[in-house]
């Protein structure tokens, strides 16, 4: 999740309009594309990803920033479900501190997904993860359409 905000004002704003403030993500077509032309064949793509995987998975550790970041936002995390998923400890029920861990099985689900596709673009705007994505938030903003012209 990346906060684009300048300051609170600007990302409450950016809050009241949520899912009309995403843009079709370009990330994997970009990093796939990169790797394919610019790859030594030396790595390959799963070895890339599989670190990540592995730290979403099994957790890492809020730093001082974070918690002090979280705590900037606390009401907007408190109104958006989505945003609790993510920031509110559920063994504590209150946002992350600084030395807690945090996971995210759900990411690192579809970036395994994606390292061990032969065609991580084509699975991730046009396939299981287009059609994963664009449910949750079909009543909003993104739509397939806007994935598969990707």
């Amino acid at each position: 999740m990346v906060f684009y905000a300048k300051n609170v004002q600007e990302l409450i704003i950016a809050k009241q309009n949520c899912y009309k403030s995403i843009a079709t993500p370009g990330e994997i077509h970009g990093f796939w594309t990169l790797f394919k032309r610019y790859g030594s064949g030396k790595v390959a793509w799963q070895d890339l990803i599989f670190p990540t995987v592995k730290l979403l998975k099994d957790g890492y550790p809020v730093t001082k920033l974070m918690e002090k970041n979280l705590m900037i936002i606390k009401d907007v995390i408190e109104e958006e479900p989505t945003m609790k998923t993510f920031f509110v400890n559920r063994a504590t029920g209150l946002l992350y501190k600084e030395g807690e861990i945090i996971k995210n099985p759900e990411l690192a689900e579809t970036l395994r997904k994606l390292a061990v596709s032969t065609d991580p673009v084509k699975l991730f705007y046009n396939g299981e993860i287009a059609q994963e994505m664009a449910a949750e938030i079909f009543a909003n903003a993104l739509k397939t359409e806007h994935l598969f012209s990707h």
